[in-house]
């Protein structure tokens, strides 16, 4: 055999495979071509699906990120209101305080210029007090000596005299011993004399 042989054997080859399983190739052959058709569509199909998908959720986030923009703002801006009123809530607390802190000091000033009043004028009558006081005692007494002097008055009337000038010298306190140091008949005790 030569090749013109097989060549002509292998082209009836093809033929009686084309003749056996020509058809079905051809089907074969079509319903390829139909599925690369819709694998195509369907690849379109979803192409156009994922780009609508990412543009809605494109939009969809750029909402509500502008939406989120929007609350932050608004909450900013009303953390701002709340903290300029907090700091006139506090000026006006300051000014309150100050102004009672001014009234609290012109109040004590007051009362203690009136007070130092009082007291000046309580010391200065107690001062002339103890100058009339005083006058009056030397005036006594100048009486009384110049009564010794005459010979008038006897040793008792100055003891008496002398007693009496002490205890107003001293005050309540050796009143107050010397009614406690007498007896009923008016006479003073030892423990008086002993105290003293």
């Amino acid at each position: 055999m030569d090749k013109q042989d097989i060549r002509d054997r292998l082209g009836n080859v093809d033929q009686i495979r084309d003749i056996i399983i020509g058809r079905q190739l051809r089907e074969y052959d079509e319903r390829l071509g139909q599925f690369e058709s819709q694998l195509s569509l369907i690849d379109r199909d979803l192409h156009d699906r994922v780009e609508e998908l990412k543009v809605s959720l494109s939009t969809q986030l750029s909402t509500a990120v502008d939406g989120f923009e929007k609350r932050l703002k608004g909450l900013a801006a009303a953390l701002e209101d709340e903290t300029i009123e907090l700091r006139q809530q506090g000026d006006r607390l300051t000014q309150k305080l100050q102004s009672s802190s001014q009234n609290l000091d012109g109040e004590i000033d007051r009362k203690t210029g009136s007070l130092n009043e009082r007291l000046s004028e309580t010391r200065d009558k107690l001062q002339d007090d103890i100058r009339s006081l005083k006058a009056q005692v030397f005036e006594q007494l100048e009486e009384r000596f110049s009564s010794l002097r005459d010979g008038k008055l006897a040793k008792d009337e100055v003891a008496d005299l002398l007693f009496e000038i002490g205890i107003r010298l001293r005050g309540e306190e050796v009143v107050g011993a010397l009614r406690a140091a007498t007896d009923d008949s008016g006479t003073v005790t030892g423990e008086f004399v002993q105290h003293q």
